[in-house]
């Protein structure tokens, strides 16, 4: 058995592609905005939602194997 963050499975992929991996455990990442400056969450939002539209977010995606 082994455990391996995203970048060692980027940096190892050669010698797991025979191999039987699987995902064990998924973190999803949030960003926090202070209640303070609530007005902005949906600016940020927005923005989010077209950066991860971008060629250069689906290649990071690629990259380090994030779904």
């Amino acid at each position: 058995m082994m455990v391996l963050g995203l970048s060692e499975l980027y940096d190892n992929a050669n010698g797991l592609e025979g191999s039987a991996y699987r995902e064990i455990i998924k973190v999803p990442f949030y960003h926090y905005v202070y209640k303070q400056h609530a007005a902005l969450v949906a600016p940020i939002n927005d923005a989010l939602v077209k950066y991860k539209q971008t060629p250069q977010f689906q290649a990071m995606k690629s990259r380090y194997w994030v779904k």
